[in-house]
C-alpha cells in the first residue's frame, strides 16, 4: 500500500491523472499524509497539486471564477505560465453581504468549479481512486494561534453562525492545519503569522478551506509570504485541489521524488 511510503521516504510526489512516461508537471501531487476524517478507522492517502491550477480544469462557470492570476507571484516557486493558472473567490454569495460568504456549502468554487469541473476533467479511472469524504468546517478566530490549535479548532470549533461544520464531497482544499503542519516541527508551536518553511508553500497567495469565525464573509488563505491570514471570500486567489484516495490504491512504481514520482493503482 502507498502509506507503506509516507514515514520512509521524504520525497511525497505523486503522478496522478496521467501514464505517460514521464510525468507532466501539470499532473504532479504531493501527499500530505495519513486521515481518518471518517472516524470510520480506515486511513486515507490526502494529496494537494503540486502547482496550482488553471480554468482549463477548473472551469470559467460560475459565480466564484475571477480570471487569471494578478497578484504578486515575485516568491512563486513554480514552472508554469503564470497567464495559466486561475484565480477564484473563496464564495461569492452576495445573498449573505456584499463581500461573500464563508458558508462551504454554498461555495460555487467548491460546487462548480472543484467538484464538478475539476472532477469531471480527471476522468474515470482516476475518479475511481479518489474517496468522498467529510470536510470538516469548524472555523478559527485568528491567524495569532499555533498548528496545533488550528487543527483542533477546525475539528472541534463550530462556524459562522448556522454556518454547517462538516460537508460530504470528493473535493476540497487544504486545512490551515495541513499547512502549519508541513512546516519543520520546531514551528508546530508558533502562530501562523509567518511561517514559510512549510514544503506545501509555493509562493502565491492561495485560498484553505478553513473558515474563520470572526465575522460571516472571511476565511483563510496562505499570503505569498507564507502567512496564513484570513481575509473577505470576495477576494481572488489561486486554488490547488486536495483529495483523499481510497484505501485499496497501492503502488506500482517509482520513488517519489519529482523527477520519479509514485505511480498509482487499484
Amino acid at each position: 500500500k502507498i502509506d507503506e511510503y509516507i514515514e520512509e521516504n521524504i520525497d511525497n510526489y505523486v503522478c496522478f491523472g496521467s501514464d505517460e512516461e514521464i510525468c507532466p508537471k501539470d499532473n504532479l501531487y504531493r501527499i500530505i499524509g495519513l486521515f481518518d476524517d471518517d472516524k470510520d478507522g480506515i486511513y486515507n492517502v490526502k494529496l494537494i497539486k503540486y502547482d496550482y491550477t488553471g480554468s482549463d480544469l477548473l472551469g470559467t462557470n460560475g459565480r466564484d471564477y475571477s480570471g487569471a492570476y494578478s497578484k504578486d507571484t515575485y516568491y512563486y516557486k513554480g514552472n508554469k505560465n503564470l497567464d495559466n493558472i486561475a484565480a477564484y473567490m473563496w464564495n461569492y454569495d452576495t445573498n449573505v453581504s456584499s463581500s461573500g460568504s464563508n458558508n462551504w456549502a454554498t461555495s460555487e468554487l467548491n460546487k462548480i468549479n472543484l467538484n464538478t469541473n475539476y472532477w469531471n476533467s480527471l476522468g474515470s479511472k482516476w475518479q475511481d481512486m479518489i474517496t468522498s469524504t467529510i470536510w470538516i468546517l469548524g472555523g478559527m478566530t485568528s491567524s495569532s494561534n499555533s498548528v496545533k490549535a488550528f487543527y483542533e479548532g477546525e475539528r472541534n470549533n463550530s462556524g459562522y453562525g448556522s454556518n454547517p461544520t462538516t460537508y460530504r464531497d470528493e473535493i476540497g482544499l487544504m486545512y490551515t492545519s495541513d499547512y502549519g503542519y508541513a512546516s519543520d516541527p520546531e514551528n508546530w508551536q508558533n502562530n501562523l503569522l509567518s511561517d514559510d518553511s512549510s514544503w506545501i508553500y509555493m509562493g502565491l497567495w492561495e485560498w484553505a478551506i478553513t473558515p474563520a469565525i470572526s465575522g460571516r464573509n472571511t476565511s483563510y488563505r496562505i499570503d505569498s509570504d507564507g502567512a496564513a491570514t484570513s481575509i473577505s471570500t470576495k477576494s481572488t486567489y489561486a486554488i490547488r485541489p486536495v483529495f483523499y484516495l481510497k484505501s485499496n490504491v497501492t503502488l506500482l512504481s517509482g520513488d517519489g521524488s519529482n523527477s520519479n514520482p509514485f505511480r498509482l493503482a487499484i
